[in-house]
């Protein structure tokens, strides 16, 4: 249905003109529905409190309703350019996290200890809190791989520190403690 004659039929309905041009059309600012419901609350009292609910309503409506952007071409492909590149950062960042947890798991095994929480949280449905390394049997082939070379480093390195002691140079006039040792006699 036309719209000027929609207007023209609810304004005669309520009893109104709507105002002319001087070559006998409708005044186009007579088609605003925004004006011709302020006039009609104008005319009718008893009407002014339901148009002015139907004015918030709308208002309310607009507000809620997403703003459509126009942007250009060039602005589309920037923003897919940009979304392509959060995607691979997001998809980098899940391998990784999936590589990092795979090693966890790994040295937790090798330590006997939960991979889950390594027995530092009383919630974890895997140890209940008593996954500590070493609270249950390590797997030997990892324990050899991962925590052999650690441990003969720390005894190379104690036994390196016991050996420079015993060789450490005598001072003369200095104190004598136990510790010091005695100088060879000639």
């Amino acid at each position: 249905m036309d719209q000027m004659m929609l207007m023209s039929m609810l304004a005669a309905r309520c009893g109104m003109a709507l105002p002319t041009t001087p070559d006998g059309s409708i005044d186009p600012a007579a088609l605003d529905s925004a004006a011709l419901m302020q006039r009609l609350g104008q005319d009718n009292p008893q009407l002014a409190p339901l148009l002015q609910m139907m004015a918030a309503q709308k208002a309310n409506a607009a507000a809620r309703d997403p703003v459509i952007i126009d942007s250009t071409a060039n602005e589309v492909d920037t923003v897919a350019d940009e979304l392509a590149a959060l995607a691979a950062q997001l998809e980098a960042a899940h391998s990784e996290i999936k590589l990092l947890r795979e090693r966890c798991d790994t040295v937790a095994a090798a330590l006997g200890a939960c991979a889950l929480c390594w027995g530092r949280e009383p919630a974890c449905r895997a140890c209940r809190g008593h996954g500590l390394p070493g609270r249950s049997l390590p797997d030997e082939a990892l324990f050899i791989e991962y925590v052999m070379p650690a441990v003969r480093l720390v005894s190379a390195s104690r036994q390196r520190s016991r050996n420079v002691a015993a060789l450490a140079p005598v001072t003369y006039g200095a104190p004598r403690t136990d510790a010091t040792p005695k100088p060879l006699s000639s």
